[in-house]
């Protein structure tokens, strides 16, 4: 980083831990969170290195820190071994995620609904409800009805691609794929920078 240190605020720190702000200021006050205040202003500044030790001392993972930064994806495909390479492939990207899966529609409707993902990755056949009705349901929710969706799919006939027209999907990845390939959708649609 070349010198530059990384500051936090008291609120942004207590929106990682889940607390008030009073509660990390009391930190502050009582030396078990160093902070410094800026020569022209009065607010709290924590150093990146102070809050590592701070969460080391009380027993939190320092992973807390870009949680929050991290890109949340949902992969809902039925096939271990599909779900593995994409796991592997974004893990292969200089960005911190948040993954979870689904291995069938109903599961992929309900994890997109409870953890609102960045992007979805989602199989056209899968068990209990088809890629199809899963993106039914998510465009119908106000709440899920605007997250980019990446199908991946041996199913490309003009039939399909025709359906998936009318569902607004974000983009259609076809089976088999290069890790390349799905890298560069998953940067484009998510819009972030790897520095692979």
């Amino acid at each position: 980083m070349s010198g530059n240190s990384v500051f936090y605020t008291t609120g942004e720190i207590a929106d990682m831990l889940g607390a008030h702000p009073d509660t990390v200021r009391k930190y502050c006050d009582s030396g078990e969170l160093r902070a410094e205040k800026g020569a022209l202003s009065p607010h709290r500044r924590i150093k990146r290195e102070e809050l590592i030790a701070f969460l080391e001392k009380k027993g939190i993972s320092k992973n807390i820190i870009d949680r929050k930064k991290a890109k949340k994806i949902l992969i809902a495909d039925d096939d271990p071994s599909v779900r593995d390479v994409i796991m592997h492939t974004i893990q292969l990207l200089s960005y911190p995620f948040q993954i979870e899966y689904a291995d069938n529609g109903h599961q992929a409707c309900i994890r997109a609904g409870s953890m609102r993902p960045d992007i979805i990755l989602l199989d056209l056949m899968m068990p209990e409800m088809d890629g199809f009705q899963v993106l039914r349901n998510l465009r119908k929710d106000k709440d899920t009805q605007n997250i980019p969706v990446l199908i991946i799919t041996a199913f490309d006939n003009d039939e399909n691609l025709s359906r998936l027209s009318s569902l607004k999907v974000t983009a259609v990845l076809i089976k088999p794929f290069s890790i390349k390939e799905l890298q560069r959708h998953i940067t484009l649609i998510l819009q972030i920078n790897d520095t692979n």
